[in-house]
């Protein structure tokens, strides 16, 4: 049960950090943000890493592991968000999350036929109720802002959702190896060179940065330390207790938590498509959890 717990709380942190993220982007590009939410949540990770004695993981690298842990980085990190930032941009938010969120329907076949995990029409149903919950939740969300029909947008929204499926998978795997703790510190320190590459060769970005406002840097390094310090390592704590294709639709319900709360924070009445994207996610959430 810690293991599903902790992928619905990782949920909860990403989704409470993206409150923060949205606040602190009037002036910053997203992959400036991204560099900026990145470096506290580096520094947050080390501290972690520190305190539970997992620094030693850096004896147990070697080139196959490492690589291992980069790949799965590069994978979920830089190429899936990157893709998932297209897809936003070019379909909006009411197409792009569903689809993209709708990953734990490739992590369940890559989880049985690549790890080995075993399955049921338990976690199936649970899995694709989860998924359910998402477009509706979505749809509630932005039901009126579309920007058509864009096959680019789709396709980089359905690709985002295949390579997050082949991340979690991979860092399910290297976690045989490596401390869930370390890998998301060792996960930072592979993301943050290109981040900072990227920023130094390019001046829209670096300008972006140079302009943001004390308080806007405040947000983006509350937000940072929140979703990726503290999300991201207690995702990876509890996919290390559990099993991927269990804790993949548990930590896809990202976009469920952020309407219930922006529901609460606007104080508006959640309408029909709410209401039973909260029952689905709590009946699926029901299902899985037995397969920890």
């Amino acid at each position: 049960m810690l293991g599903e717990a902790l992928a619905l709380l990782a949920a909860f942190c990403w989704s409470a950090g993206a409150g923060f993220y949205k606040r602190s982007m009037r002036s910053v590009d997203p992959v400036g943000l991204n560099l900026v939410r990145s470096i506290p949540a580096t520094a947050f990770l080390f501290l972690m890493t520190l305190l539970s004695g997992s620094l030693d993981s850096f004896s147990k690298l070697d080139l196959i592991i490492a690589g291992q842990a980069i790949g799965a980085s590069l994978i979920s990190w830089l190429i899936g968000d990157t893709l998932y930032f297209l897809g936003l941009r070019s379909i909006g938010v009411s197409r792009a999350v569903p689809i993209a969120y709708s990953y734990p329907l490739f992590l369940l076949p890559i989880t049985i036929w690549f790890l080995g995990e075993p399955f049921s029409y338990g976690i199936i149903l649970g899995t694709v109720m989860i998924v359910a919950a998402i477009w509706l939740i979505s749809r509630s969300m932005e039901s009126g802002s579309s920007s058509g029909g864009n096959r680019i947008g789709f396709i980089a929204s359905l690709l985002t959702s295949l390579f997050w499926a082949i991340g979690v998978a991979l860092f399910k795997y290297v976690m045989l190896y490596l401390d869930p703790v370390f890998l998301a510190f060792f996960r930072m320190l592979v993301i943050l060179p290109f981040l900072g590459l990227y920023a130094a060769l390019s001046k829209n970005t670096r300008e972006s940065i140079l302009g943001m406002r004390r308080d806007e840097v405040a947000l983006a390094a509350i937000g940072g330390t929140l979703a990726v310090g503290l999300g991201d390592m207690i995702y990876l704590i509890g996919l290390d207790l559990a099993r991927a294709n269990v804790v993949g639709p548990l930590s896809a319900t990202t976009p469920v938590f952020a309407g219930i709360i922006a529901a609460v924070k606007l104080r508006e009445k959640p309408n029909l498509e709410t209401i039973l994207g909260i029952i689905l996610i709590t009946a699926g959430a029901a299902l899985l959890s037995p397969y920890g």
